[in-house]
């Protein structure tokens, strides 16, 4: 490969600075993250200049290695070489792994660019080359196999969060009432109880007050059994709601076309009066049994 004699040394003085540092890297075994983001720095600046001569336009160098992401950046120093017993650094395991793979993948692009600025001198040895370039390749599938990768977790995670959010602001809202009666509402209803309960008791009934959905008591002392509740909904066809102050009871009737409907029900009980309303609308009930 014909270079003026100033390049070819300005190349080889990079490509010799690079490996010097790569060797060292792996020598002390020291991954301190700076000094590795400035080995991946440098070589990448380096192949972005090669590529933009012509004798290496065609070369295929790898710029799609990436440098490893870590939460935290740290400065892990190496063993200390004055004392003779010395606390042994922390390590990050993954963030090394990923970091050899790094600076071995940066070593096999300067083993090809070397290879190929001394091409010359050695005429026969093109299988070396071919080789060389078969695992920048290969680094290559590995980069958009991850990236893949990647980019499918991210729209997993994007999917899994809209679900999420979605779920919780149709189920914690009134946005569910204009799904009531479709195939939506349906399916939400299958994995949430949707009914949505309102309790205005004054604090003299809460002692006296007792409610019942088809016979199972969803209301006592002040506060809703939601266990119970969960298993009430799942009755349709004519549903019963019973309110209870001391001896006395009022009905209440209303119909549910399938187990999977949900309604709005609201409770308001002052000074022994008793007012439902379902779906906003106000009910009449009638004298009830004693249970």
């Amino acid at each position: 490969m014909e270079l003026r004699d100033d390049l070819r040394k300005e190349i080889e003085g990079k490509l010799r600075t690079l490996s010097e540092s790569i060797k060292n890297a792996f020598k002390t075994d020291n991954y301190e993250y700076f000094a590795m983001e400035n080995i991946h720095k440098t070589y990448i600046d380096f192949g972005k200049e090669l590529k933009s001569l012509n004798c290496f336009s065609d070369l295929p160098i790898n710029l799609r290695i990436k440098f490893p992401t870590i939460l935290f950046k740290t400065k892990r120093q190496a063993p200390s070489q004055d004392k003779l017993f010395s606390d042994p650094p922390e390590k990050n395991i993954p963030y090394e792994q990923a970091i050899k793979e790094m600076l071995e993948d940066i070593n096999i692009n300067l083993e090809l660019i070397e290879f190929t600025l001394n091409e010359s001198k050695n005429p026969s040895s093109s299988e070396y080359k071919n080789k060389l370039i078969e695992e920048v390749f290969e680094q290559d599938k590995r980069v958009k196999l991850r990236r893949g990768i990647r980019c499918a977790l991210k729209i997993i995670f994007t999917l899994i969060v809209l679900f999420v959010s979605s779920s919780l602001l149709f189920v914690k809202t009134d946005v569910k009432f204009l799904f009531r009666k479709s195939e939506v509402g349906h399916a939400f209803s299958m994995l949430f109880d949707l009914n949505d309960f309102s309790f205005n008791i004054s604090d003299e009934d809460k002692s006296f007050c007792s409610i019942y959905w088809n016979e199972k008591l969803i209301y006592k002392n002040g506060r809703p059994l939601e266990v119970n509740i969960f298993k009430a909904r799942h009755y349709y066809g004519y549903n019963l709601i019973t309110v209870k102050m001391a001896d006395k009871a009022k009905d209440f009737y209303f119909y549910k076309e399938n187990d999977w409907d949900y309604n709005k029900f609201k409770f308001k009980i002052s000074d022994g009066h008793v007012a439902f309303w379902l779906d906003g609308e106000l009910q009449i009930g009638k004298k009830g049994k004693h249970l």
